[in-house]
């Protein structure tokens, strides 16, 4: 990226300010940013906490970058907790953004959140008390941007001031673990925030993370904003920030992160420690500490699948003592889990079904079906064992996170197309209609220009001008995906830690 371009994207913000979109957003909700095992469990802890022990009931979205980052299992977790769970992959068609390092969804998650107000809080940002109440706070209502300091101050050698076009100063440091904004009175700023971000390849090389870029952009909209009057406490590592009396308010564990497996850490003041320790044991008995997706799966095995779901089984293998075994919705193996049975799926392999089974790390088990019904097959790590699975009622796991291994959309795709009545001849209308629809699938199935080229490629007879519509629309559906994944292609984050000179730590 040039040096001009930082300023250039400044300019044009405070040459052409954004309107804010009236009607699109509505009420107050809490925004948090959750990929990958490390920060779903954060996430679920700190969810748990605020249903159970705060007794928070303000709307709670869960904010990740792509299929790769949760899985339905994972999803499922959090919306039984009252969440609803947004991709913003998908988005990126409707709003472009760059987003290749994990901070840059933050600002992006708070402004396309569909709450009016925003209450953000890092997955790692326990409220001690229900979080709720900073709405009522003069120091949010005279502002509308409540921020809360770290134990750092952006330093006025700092580049960063140059590049904006700001005077350099020495100026505290934003701790965005949790803030609040109301976005009607800084959309600007938000708007500005977000497209700093963009260049986060750059700007992260002079700020930690994207915590200053609110700072920064709000400083080049003048736009009017808080910062909490209290340092943050420390806790061992972690950040104890306050509220306006002074009070604890949030335990920001910067450094003590909730653990899948391992103990934890105590809360601050200890009263949540119990709470939490309930949470994470709660969340081992309903996932598998991985981020699993199934393989991709014909119509008739995501038939034989649903049928499978949810039915007890007697699990037999050579090498041990026969178990009982249920296989979830959500492709976890939900009881009778083991070292080798942690995930499902069922494939079809040359017209026949398989079940496959899933360790830690890769596929474990494979059991072809019999006419009896039951299921049938072999391990292949090991020493090696023979395995039968058999209904009750007659007697996970490997990270396929990538963008592969999500079910295909062929199904879906020959069953539109087939009932689209393409041979009655060709209608510009109806190709419009395909894609809208071809559009929206292409946001839930990253797979779907490959389904409509491999129908084309099987049904070349018909009407020249369908195939060559068709045909265009999936090169454009790829570009577009692709386009997506190139948004948010991860990028290594280039300071992880503060460097000389262009912070001073104050603690």
């Amino acid at each position: 990226m040039a040096q001009g371009s930082l300023l250039d994207i400044v300019t044009a913000s405070q040459f052409s300010p954004p309107a804010y979109p009236v009607g699109r957003f509505a009420g107050r909700g809490i925004v948090i940013c959750a990929g990958g095992p490390r920060y779903f469990t954060c996430a679920f802890v700190l969810l748990h906490l605020l249903r159970h022990a705060l007794g928070c009931q303000l709307p709670v979205q869960i904010w990740h970058l792509g299929a790769q980052e949760l899985s339905p299992a994972m999803i499922g977790l959090l919306q039984g907790l009252g969440a609803e769970v947004v991709d913003a992959e998908p988005l990126l068609s409707r709003y472009p953004a760059s987003i290749r390092n994990g901070w840059a969804l933050k600002p992006f998650a708070a402004m396309h959140s569909r709450f009016a107000e925003v209450l953000g809080l890092d997955a790692d940002a326990v409220p001690l008390v229900s979080p709720e109440v900073v709405f009522d706070w003069p120091q949010y209502l005279h502002s509308g941007a409540l921020f809360w300091p770290d134990i750092a101050d952006l330093a006025a050698a700092n580049p960063v001031w140059h590049l904006l076009g700001l005077e350099p100063r020495r100026e505290i440091s934003f701790d965005t673990g949790q803030f609040v904004l109301d976005k009607k009175r800084c959309w600007a700023a938000l708007m500005l925030t977000v497209a700093l971000n963009s260049e986060s390849e750059s700007l992260y090389l002079m700020i930690h993370g994207e915590k200053d870029s609110f700072l920064l952009a709000f400083l080049c909209c003048n736009q009017p904003f808080h910062v909490m009057e209290h340092r943050p406490l420390l806790f061992d590592s972690d950040l104890i920030q306050l509220d306006p009396s002074g009070s604890p308010f949030t335990h920001h564990r910067t450094y003590s992160k909730f653990l899948f497996n391992g103990r934890n850490r105590v809360m601050y003041g200890d009263t949540l420690t119990a709470a939490a320790d309930a949470a994470v044991q709660a969340l081992r008995a309903h996932w598998t500490g991985v981020v699993f997706h199934p393989p991709a799966m014909s119509a008739l095995a995501q038939k034989t699948a649903a049928q499978l779901a949810g039915q007890n089984f007697v699990y037999h293998i050579s090498s041990g003592q026969a178990r009982a075994m249920r296989l979830a919705a959500d492709f976890q193996v939900a009881l009778g889990r083991a070292e080798f049975e942690q995930h499902w799926a069922v494939i079809e392999r040359d017209g026949a079904l398989v079940l496959q089974l899933f360790s830690a790390t890769r596929l474990s088990i494979e059991l072809s079906l019999q006419p009896d019904g039951s299921w049938q097959g072999s391990s292949s790590v090991g020493n090696g064992f023979s395995a039968t699975l058999v209904a009750e009622t007659a007697a996970e796991s490997i990270r396929f996170a990538a963008v592969d291994r999500v079910p295909s959309s062929g199904p879906i795709v020959a069953e539109l197309l087939t009932g689209a009545g393409l041979g009655a001849g060709f209608d510009e209308r109806v190709l419009g209609q395909l894609r809208s629809a071809f559009e929206l699938l292409n946001n839930v199935y990253f797979d779907a220009p490959e389904a409509l080229l491999a129908w084309l490629t099987a049904h070349r007879r018909m009407a020249n001008d369908w195939y060559g519509g068709l045909q265009n629309l999936a090169e454009n559906l790829k570009a577009e995906r692709d386009a997506r994944a190139e948004a948010v292609r991860p990028a290594a984050a280039p300071m992880d830690t503060l460097r000389p000179g262009l912070y001073h730590r104050i603690a």
